[in-house]
């Protein structure tokens, strides 16, 4: 099966490092197992930014430290908010342009 990538912008009252915690037990109850990195996932959740913080903490790298990087982020982040920009990195849609 083909992977499928998808991008949400959301409203929660969680805590960014909450958030995160929701996210795995999610990915777990899904079938997630964490064996290696880089190891294929069954499913994979992230949080890109949440309102434009800074954090770096042993749970959480806010925003995403590769994100700026992945077309697979970018592409649909910029098809549901052309005018998103990812904190410390710029507009979405330049940073997309770069890549292709």
């Amino acid at each position: 099966a083909l992977p499928i990538y998808a991008v949400l912008i959301g409203e929660t009252e969680l805590q960014p490092e909450e958030l995160i915690k929701e996210l795995l037990r999610i990915e777990a109850k899904l079938g997630r197992q964490r064996s290696f990195p880089k190891a294929a996932r069954t499913i994979d959740l992230d949080i890109i930014d949440y309102e434009g913080l800074k954090l770096d903490s042993d749970q959480l790298t806010l925003p995403h430290p590769r994100a700026f990087e992945r077309k697979f982020v970018l592409e649909p982040w910029a098809e549901i908010d052309p005018t998103a920009e990812l904190p410390g990195y710029g507009p979405v849609s330049e940073l997309l342009a770069a890549l292709n």
